[in-house]
């Protein structure tokens, strides 16, 4: 049996990803970002929503240890929030998704929070089945993913802000680009005459 979507679905503040990315996410997720007024409900996906600026994903676990008396479990979503902490809470863009987030929302603990914006940032966590083997999570959190991707492109006919990677970046005045549309038209009028 294949199991395509979530088994849930999970919204909470994006300041509190460090509550909820290890103890839901361990074995991996499929997560995003989305600027709303109120917090948007566990039956609601982010593709729904315009303000939704990045959708990722990230799968397993390593032990962290960092000088701590004991090890301790930390999943792969909760070290990639990390890393966006870095580029929402001091402006230091990872990629240029994040500096288009940074110039559109800002940065900071105002944005985040929703001060300078009137809409806090939440982050949303898809989780896989239980049903699904541990060796399959990988595969699944890539399509769903994508089929997030897909499903918010669809509703608002373009990208999340931040996953600019998924938009063609064509330069229209190429030699590339303007032969290649020469050589369309003319496959076209070929076919219509």
């Amino acid at each position: 049996m294949f199991y395509v979507e979530p088994q849930f679905i999970h919204w909470d503040y994006w300041s509190n990803y460090y509550k909820n990315c290890d103890k839901l996410g361990k074995r991996g997720a499929v997560y995003a970002m989305t600027f709303a007024e109120k917090r948007p409900e566990n039956y609601e996906l982010p593709s729904q929503f315009e303000h939704t600026v990045y959708e990722g994903m990230s799968r397993g676990y390593y032990i962290d240890s960092q000088g701590r008396k004991s090890d301790k479990l930390r999943s792969y979503v909760h070290k990639r929030h990390t890393a966006h902490h870095k580029s929402l809470s001091e402006g230091i863009p990872q990629s240029r998704g994040f500096e288009l987030i940074k110039q559109k929302y800002g940065w900071g603990d105002d944005m985040i929070n929703g001060t300078l914006t009137g809409e806090p940032l939440w982050l949303c966590l898809m989780i896989p089945s239980p049903n699904i083997p541990d060796k399959q999570v990988a595969r699944w959190c890539a399509m769903y993913e994508q089929m997030e991707l897909y499903r918010y492109n669809m509703n608002f006919g373009r990208d999340p802000l931040g996953n600019m990677d998924c938009e063609p970046r064509k330069d229209a005045n190429s030699y590339s680009s303007i032969r290649l549309n020469e050589l369309n038209k003319n496959t076209v009028e070929r076919f219509i005459c």
